[in-house]
């Protein structure tokens, strides 16, 4: 094996998982790849859905 590739997303359980990772790429005498991935796209439509949602209960208010 010449590379080995740890993905993380930074959380208490991925610091263990790391030090395996390095622990595993030493030993194989293998390239240690890092990779983390933050999916903008799920934190845009969330934003997206809360703008909407405090607009209609505006509208909403207006009409009573």
């Amino acid at each position: 094996m010449k590379n080995l590739l740890y993905a993380t997303d930074f959380s208490e359980n991925s610091i263990p998982a790391f030090h395996f990772a390095s622990m595993l790429s030493e030993r194989l005498k293998a390239k240690l790849h890092v990779l983390h991935v933050y999916d903008m796209k799920a934190t845009f439509i969330s934003t997206v859905s809360l703008t909407y949602g405090k607009r209609e209960e505006i509208m909403y208010k207006e009409q009573l």
